[in-house]
């Protein structure tokens, strides 16, 4: 018997190598109020999704990285190490999105103002 299409049909992990960081969030546990990861908020720089934004969550406590760092450069470019979908919700004005979850980040490259 047939099934029905799912999105695991669906590469959606060729996404890109290369990535602009626009924002760091904490992930936050709500039951005990610890900070267990971070969100990365950035722009795929090359691959098939090019200039669309992602949200990259790695586990783990770090201040390697800042917002702070962030601002002060044009662009921060980073690479995440195992890099697959972490979920797929409904967004009220965007449909469909997809969140992903990675093992690691790397910064690639500052590019100074």
């Amino acid at each position: 018997m047939s099934r029905y299409v799912v999105v695991s049909d669906f590469d959606l992990t060729g996404i890109g190598k290369r990535f602009d960081l626009e924002e760091i969030r904490d992930n936050v546990d709500r039951e005990t109020g610890e900070i267990v990861g971070h969100y990365y908020d950035v722009k795929a720089l090359d691959g098939p999704l090019r200039k669309k934004l992602l949200t990259v969550r790695v586990d783990g406590y770090s201040r390697d990285i800042t917002n702070e760092d962030i601002i002060k450069c044009e662009q921060f470019i980073v690479a995440f190490d195992n890099i697959r979908v972490s979920s797929i919700q409904p967004r009220r004005l965007e449909g469909l999105r997809v969140y992903y979850i990675a093992d690691s980040i790397k910064v690639l490259e500052k590019v100074e103002m």
